[in-house]
């Protein structure tokens, strides 16, 4: 049986919590009263020595989106799919999958992301809370999207009501100082005026990749 047609089936194996084990009948995961046996007669295409292999490898990738999803406020798998195709964009010469730097520079230029690398949010929910109640303008219009990208030449402010409690998160984050956090070229900030301007969206990722898993934390 070939992997277009093990995919699907695996697929609903997986989501109902079922076990492929060839010495174990397909039990679904409920109370041990109302347990329900399940001798399918896909076991034998579905625990092969590489379905295991398979399993693992759709589980990994599940997980990941739905981290990025979750994290990044991609509560439509549609938004995930535009992000992509914003990567595509800026290479071409992609065919069939986008490499991860390509797919972080589009993900670091997010209103909300470049908010919390800058200190002016503790956390990248806060970030999106403050930007979906309109405190956060670009280009002096107030917007309610965290997920847009920023362009070359927008600048970006804030409410008067927001900037005492963003003056606290800065001065939390000066404490901690985390540099890989920080060092951003592609942005000019006045921590004073509480304002920044993007200078280019041409990102150095090298150090910001690397502390994604604090990030995501």
């Amino acid at each position: 049986m070939g992997l277009h047609k093990i995919r699907p089936r695996l697929k609903k194996y997986l989501k109902i919590g079922a076990s492929l084990k060839k010495d174990k009948p397909l039990t679904h995961k409920v109370s041990a009263s109302t347990r329900i046996k399940l001798y399918s007669p896909d076991v034998k295409y579905l625990s092969s020595k590489w379905t295991n292999k398979l399993e693992r490898h759709y589980k990994n990738k599940l997980d990941e989106r739905r981290r990025l999803k979750f994290y990044f406020g991609f509560y439509r798998t549609s938004l995930l799919k535009k992000i992509l195709k914003s990567a595509y964009k800026k290479n071409v010469t992609l065919r069939n999958s986008v490499k991860e730097l390509e797919f972080c520079s589009v993900l670091e230029r997010r209103l909300d992301v470049l908010l919390y690398r800058l200190g002016f949010v503790p956390t990248i929910f806060a970030a999106k809370q403050l930007i979906s109640h309109k405190k956060v303008k670009v280009n002096n219009y107030a917007t309610a999207s965290f997920s847009r990208l920023l362009k070359k030449g927008d600048v970006v402010s804030f409410d008067l009501s927001t900037q005492v409690d963003i003056h606290l998160s800065l001065q939390n984050h000066f404490v901690k100082m985390d540099l890989n956090f920080t060092n951003l070229n592609q942005i000019e900030v006045s921590f004073k005026t509480l304002k920044l301007i993007v200078l280019t969206t041409k990102i150095n990722l090298f150090s910001q990749t690397q502390q994604y898993s604090t990030l995501l934390r």
